[in-house]
């Protein structure tokens, strides 16, 4: 599997997750603290969430590309995930298998959906279960965050891998904003744009079909 690729499951299956926050000098944070509470009580008011999402990636803070496209998940485990031109892709995840399909390469890449996210924090969140393995802390609005109408902010941080998701919500505690940062210098920063949370999503939104003529890398079942 190309780094690529890597970079795309890992901040597309965020979504599946909704969560993540910094110990931020806290160190770790009980999960039945009164902050891992009052994010459940968010988190648990998405059922399905769908909308469009501008995607800006940044490499040690120097921004190396801009994505847009549309998505839809449901929680616990789907996920749609298309990226628009020039860099369309297809990520699919049916609860079992996730599906990545890059056109410019005639390719579909296919994975185990429990071994794509068992290294990833996140799949903790979203069975909404043990949160041990997380930090967990509410930030403080800045400026910058008041200024586009953020009313909260969390931070979730992988005690085993370092990596930090920020959520960021509205005053209605519509899910808005989130920056997925890796241990390898790599920021994804998304807006979340007319999002519609809690509607009806057809199931064949969350299969995928494997086009004619492509190659298949199929990463199941793979040392």
């Amino acid at each position: 599997m190309t780094m690529r690729f890597k970079v795309v499951i890992a901040t597309t299956l965020t979504l599946l997750c909704i969560g993540f926050t910094s110990g931020v000098s806290e160190g770790a944070v009980n999960p039945e603290s009164t902050e891992s509470s009052m994010l459940r009580q968010h988190l648990a008011r998405i059922e399905s969430l769908t909308g469009q999402f501008e995607q800006t990636i940044f490499e040690y803070d120097e921004q190396v590309e801009q994505l847009t496209g549309d998505f839809a998940l449901q929680r616990p485990n789907l996920l749609y995930w298309k990226t628009k031109a020039p860099e369309e892709s297809v990520l699919v995840a049916d609860g079992e298998t996730v599906w990545y399909f890059n056109p410019f390469i005639d390719q579909v890449s296919i994975f185990s959906q429990i071994d794509a996210m068992a290294a990833n924090p996140l799949l903790v969140l979203l069975n909404d279960s043990d949160w041990s393995q997380f930090s967990i802390s509410r930030l403080a609005l800045n400026a910058e965050s008041m200024a586009v109408d953020i009313k909260e902010e969390w931070v979730i941080t992988g005690h085993e891998d370092g990596q930090q998701l920020k959520l960021s919500f509205n005053a209605a505690e519509e899910l808005v904003a989130m920056t997925l940062t890796d241990t390898f210098g790599q920021r994804s920063e998304f807006r979340l744009l007319n999002t519609r949370m809690n509607t009806a999503i057809p199931a064949s939104r969350f299969v995928f079909e494997v086009p004619d003529g492509v190659d298949i890398d199929d990463q199941r079942n793979v040392n």
